[in-house]
């Protein structure tokens, strides 16, 4: 073999081997789910929504992150939420649902379904591995969730 295809095969092996920790098994669905219900004592339904929804647009930074449905009356926000991590050779995004339902007195915080794509890839594919969830996407929706948790404590502490 040539230098340049010796090369190639490594470039390939490294790749495969990097979506390869994406690709792998374990994680059921109940993994890939992450819930927080906050108590937000003495706050009505209707000042608890516009709260989550104001958090919801400041937390939102990514273009990739929207809010796809807003239903003041059920109490319910719903959107994509993207984060992004370094992989072994390239970006990894991974966009989630998540859901905020608010009733009077709480709040509870859903994110699920995670889905990743490669930094050059075009769509998106199912979440599969549970190392890889575990170590790339739950920390940082461990923080998210402590945003909300925060932002709807401290919000409801000052009314």
């Amino acid at each position: 073999m040539k230098l340049n295809q010796i090369s190639m095969v490594l470039i390939v092996m490294v790749l495969f081997v990097s979506c390869s920790t994406m690709m792998g098994t374990g994680l059921t669905p109940e993994q890939a789910r992450t819930v927080e219900i906050i108590d937000c004592q003495d706050i009505e339904k209707d000042r608890l929504f516009v709260l989550a929804n104001s958090w919801a647009v400041d937390a939102f930074v990514s273009a990739e992150s929207v809010i796809e449905f807003s239903d003041k009356e059920a109490g319910i926000i719903k959107g994509k939420y993207t984060i992004s991590f370094w992989g072994d050779i390239q970006s990894y995004y991974v966009r989630s649902t998540l859901t905020i339902e608010v009733k009077d007195g709480a709040a509870r915080i859903t994110i699920a379904d995670p889905y990743y794509r490669g930094e050059d890839w075009t769509s998106y594919s199912p979440m599969k591995s549970a190392a890889s969830f575990n170590k790339n996407c739950l920390p940082k929706y461990l923080n998210l969730i402590a945003s909300f948790k925060k932002a709807m404590q401290e919000s409801s502490e000052a009314f």
